[in-house]
């Protein structure tokens, strides 16, 4: 009789607590049985009942530079985790676009601008992401423009070009005819140029860096004595410094500054044998050995967003010349390097907003201007041009597109990558063209300058 009222009162209990379910239960001695597997029927069935968000891997438009009236086609991969099946909303400033699935076509306005396409994935229940991509449009009547800087003595040697806030350019070079380090920037229509240092023989090798007060910072060659130098403009004059004084130290200088405004520069020690690639940062100035190897030629560097070091640079000499990448954080030390091509030449290296570094270089072998990328897993290589690269350098834009000056013969080209091809084109035929330096504006519009027969010069995509 005793089992019997206890058995009669859990089941009284069941029915108050659980009203809304049928469970049916065994009891025996006070024990429930039943009521587990229907516990976990109805939380799976909560589970399922939750809407995971659909996810953009990736939206992309077939070209980034099209004309006025010209036309891109946009694509948007999207998936869902519970297989719903997603729609697509497509919008954008100006411009028309047609379709409303994952690729659309838009057509440009008549106006050249920086234009954003917006897509919006839905899965039909509540769940939406969304993503943009830019689109430059450009007057079909843009040209380059043209002009000379520097056009007195032997100038234009190694020059490195940056652009400020209001994308005025900055530019440092060396003038072989007096053995200076010479700056020139441009404000409004005209430009100002300053020799920032003459004592000796100096300037060669020089790379220049803006601050977040769009101030420049340069490091050069001083041939003699045969040091690595280091000027800063702090808005009112130059102060300038020389480290690692030993015998032929210097040659071959790159620099990027980090996020607190701090000079970081790569260069080669070529006083004993075999060469060594070194790099040296501020405020403290320690210097690091990077490369041991025999390394020759260009160096190039970049800080990323976390302030990450990468550094492109050739080592072996003769026929052995390869391209070689390091890293390191900010806080570690150089490790390990990657070898990414051979035969090859002339690096120029830049990070993207994704932190990882693209490089242009020469193949010497093959007389070909080479690109290469890091995927995240590997190294992707493409022979950009076949003709010329020699003189090479390299910017990435808001879409993390390359693009890329250079000399072709006695010419100098410009090439950029269209999301699926390179489109090259010659903005001048002659002149004996040599160093180059390529920046971006905020529009994404190129800024070149380089050095030909006749001085220093300065070229600009206008629409």
């Amino acid at each position: 009789m005793k089992r019997k009222i206890i058995s009669s009162i859990l089941f009284i209990l069941i029915i108050i607590f659980l009203p809304y379910y049928c469970i049916y239960a065994k009891v025996h001695f006070g024990i429930i049985s039943g009521v587990k597997n229907k516990v976990k029927q109805l939380k799976d069935k909560k589970d399922e009942s939750v809407n995971h968000y659909p996810t953009i891997s990736s939206l992309t438009a077939n070209t980034t530079f099209v004309y006025i009236n010209g036309v891109s086609t946009i694509t948007c991969i999207a998936s869902d985790s519970d297989g719903d099946t997603l729609t697509y909303s497509w919008s954008v400033a100006s411009g028309t676009i047609s379709g409303t699935s994952s690729q659309v076509t838009w057509t440009a306005p008549a106006s050249s601008s920086t234009y954003t396409i917006f897509c919006t994935v839905s899965d039909g229940k509540g769940g939406t992401v969304s993503s943009n991509v830019n689109v430059i449009v450009q007057s079909s009547s843009g040209s380059w423009q043209i002009e000379t800087i520097d056009s007195t003595g032997d100038v234009g040697y190694y020059c490195s070009i940056a652009l400020d806030s209001n994308n005025n350019p900055y530019i440092a070079y060396y003038d072989m005819t007096n053995g200076n380090l010479k700056y020139s920037e441009r404000t409004g229509s005209a430009w100002s140029i300053q020799v920032v240092d003459s004592a000796g023989d100096v300037g060669m090798f020089s790379s220049l860096a803006l601050d977040t007060n769009n101030y420049p910072h340069i490091s050069y060659f001083a041939y003699t004595p045969k040091d690595l130098k280091y000027a800063k403009w702090d808005g009112f004059s130059w102060s300038i410094s020389s480290f690692d004084t030993l015998n032929n130290v210097g040659s071959y200088t790159s620099i990027s500054l980090d996020s607190n405004n701090n000079p970081h520069i790569s260069y080669l020690d070529e006083s004993g044998s075999p060469l060594t690639l070194k790099y040296i940062s501020g405020p403290s100035w320690s210097i690091q050995t990077v490369d041991t190897s025999a390394t020759e030629g260009k160096t190039s560097i970049a800080i990323d967003t976390s302030n990450r070091r990468h550094l492109a640079y050739i080592s072996g000499g003769g026929s052995e010349k390869y391209l070689k990448y390091a890293t390191r954080t900010a806080t570690s030390f150089w490790g390990s390097f990657q070898i990414i091509d051979s035969s090859v030449t002339n690096p120029s290296l830049v990070v993207d907003s994704n932190n990882n570094p693209h490089i242009s270089y020469y193949d010497w072998y093959n007389q070909d201007l080479k690109y290469a990328k890091w995927t995240g897993f590997s190294w992707s290589i493409q022979t950009v041009d076949s003709e010329g690269g020699a003189y090479n350098s390299i910017a990435i834009d808001t879409n993390n597109n390359p693009h890329i000056a250079y000399n072709s013969g006695s010419g100098l080209k410009y090439a950029k990558w269209t999301d699926t091809s390179w489109s090259t084109s010659t903005i001048v035929s002659s002149g004996s063209v040599g160093d180059t330096s390529i920046a971006l504006a905020t529009n994404d519009n190129p800024h070149i300058v380089y050095r030909d027969g006749s001085g220093l010069k300065y070229a600009v995509w206008k629409p």
